[in-house]
């Protein structure tokens, strides 16, 4: 067993884990091993914000840093040859014809990172998804500081550093490095807001992670030295979101009450590029693993469902260049 499941509370960070750890008992998934490394690197980003998603979905990559040199080094040949002027990766940049025409190359040199990605797709409608409380006390200075500059942000704020520091906790060891990239927004406005920021996220995963980790540095995309290396490792999340809050809005989630398996089509009009990157989140054979948890309305208010989406690519669900996508299949085990 690779999953450390640590928590012993009834929040819905112990089910989220307990489901992990069962699922993974039962050859269900299979995770990466990241102990091994002195270093660990993260990145995460936040997608779905837009009016018309039904859902907003927090990604995060946890890999190995010392597995990522082939990733580095096909990354600068992608950008050498097919990104001119340095131009960013992200979901809303594939409408960039370049940008576009990089993305096979991008998503295949990261499937050789020995590490996760992985994305928690939250329907907009819950409020909160700390129903039993939050696992820091919102009077506390810093966070009361962010809260009262950005009160829309708290929530937000909570699932970002509380879901990334479940997986740390659960996946590292002791004495372990780490290095985490957080995208560029509101909440980093300005250096005294990312500092109150930065130590709310050192909070709450010091409540999180059992063991003492070594050091650990928190760090937006600003502190790119130029050659786009962190902003590039961000997008792999963003990517990943981007598909995930546009692929599902079709998915009917009131159908996942009472069966433990839901398979459903894409729906042919969704964008090829966002069928395209669902189709490489369905790849678990490589080095970087996949996880897709639904965080989703339960039978009354004061309850929450938590699903373990399976992406599946069936024998059409291939797209090459100029081709017509003819669709994918979505199995979901609660």
């Amino acid at each position: 067993m690779v999953w450390s499941h640590h928590l012993k509370d009834d929040a819905l960070l112990d089910v989220v884990s307990g489901m992990i750890a069962e699922n993974e008992r039962s050859g269900s998934i299979v995770l990466p091993n990241l102990r091994e490394s002195d270093t660990l690197v993260g990145a995460s980003d936040i997608s779905g914000d837009h009016k018309t998603s039904r859902f907003v979905v927090f990604s995060f990559l946890l890999a190995e840093k010392a597995s990522c040199h082939v990733w580095t080094q096909r990354r600068r040949m992608i950008r050498a040859n097919l990104l001119p002027t340095g131009r960013r990766l992200g979901y809303k940049e594939l409408n960039d014809c370049f940008v576009r025409n990089s993305l096979a190359s991008i998503l295949d040199a990261a499937n050789t990172i020995n590490g996760i990605l992985v994305a928690f797709v939250v329907e907009k409608s819950i409020p909160s998804i700390f129903s039993s409380g939050p696992p820091i006390d919102l009077r506390a200075f810093e966070f009361a500081k962010l809260t009262d500059r950005y009160p829309k942000n708290s929530e937000r704020l909570l699932r970002q550093f509380c879901l990334t520091g479940l997986f740390i906790g659960s996946l590292s060891r002791q004495s372990q490095d780490v290095y985490w990239f957080f995208d560029e927004d509101e909440i980093f406005a300005n250096a005294d807001l990312k500092t109150s920021a930065m130590n709310v996220a050192a909070d709450l995963w010091g409540s999180l992670i059992p063991h003492k980790m070594g050091r650990v540095r928190l760090l937006t995309t600003q502190a790119d030295n130029g050659d786009r290396a962190i902003e590039d490792v961000t997008a792999l999340p963003d990517l990943a979101g981007g598909a995930l809050a546009d692929g599902l809005m079709a998915l009917q989630t009131s159908e996942m009450d009472e069966v433990r398996r839901v398979l459903t089509p894409l729906p042919r009009a969704s964008k090829t590029k966002t069928n395209y990157i669902l189709s490489w989140l369905s790849n678990n054979a490589a080095p970087l693993k996949k996880m897709v948890i639904m965080i989703l309305p339960g039978s009354d208010a004061s309850r929450l469902r938590t699903v373990l989406l399976f992406l599946h690519r069936t024998d059409d669900a291939i797209w090459e260049p100029g081709s017509e996508w003819r669709g994918s299949i979505f199995g979901g085990v609660p």
